[in-house]
């Protein structure tokens, strides 16, 4: 299963695709299912600034709005505001079938998408943009700003080297 969003004259929305053929997957079982949701964004350009899908859920942040929504990817239900208060969520990624991770402000979060928790697993960064984890939990953090480095840490968040 994949995602992306598309803008185009109809506005913004969330289009799910079977990424061996390309083509547009429905979200749910009946009928009337569409691939395509309508997502409710500033009319900036990149309003979205990372996406994953976690447990069944697209997620997608909006850093200019200081939230991340998500859409229910069996249903095609939007939930505009996940409730994560991070400022200027982006750069999302899967740690594992439960967590989002998430680059905010000097942080990178551990967001329990079940439990609507998050807890800060790196801390002091210049201004992380992207984070990503191997299949052994390793944390791979794009540390933008002055450091302009990629940073590796271990799944409890210890530094490792960097690159």
């Amino acid at each position: 299963m994949a995602c992306f969003v598309n803008t185009d004259k109809a506005g913004v929305s969330l289009v799910r695709i079977d990424p061996a053929t390309g083509r547009d997957v429905p979200m749910g079982t009946d009928k009337k299912s569409k691939s395509r949701v309508t997502l409710e964004l500033p009319e900036e350009k990149d309003a979205v600034q990372g996406m994953a899908i976690v447990g069944g859920k697209a997620y997608f942040s909006v850093p200019s709005e200081n939230r991340i929504g998500s859409v229910d990817l069996s249903t095609g239900t939007v939930e505009n505001n996940i409730g994560c208060k991070s400022p200027a969520p982006q750069g999302l990624s899967r740690l594992n079938d439960t967590t989002l991770l998430v680059c905010s402000g000097k942080q990178v979060i551990a967001w329990d998408v079940a439990r609507k928790s998050g807890r800060v697993i790196i801390d002091n960064l210049e201004a992380p943009k992207a984070v990503c984890a191997d299949a052994k939990g390793t944390l791979y953090v794009s540390d933008l700003g002055s450091s302009q480095q990629i940073k590796k840490f271990s799944s409890s968040g210890k530094p490792i080297s960097t690159f």
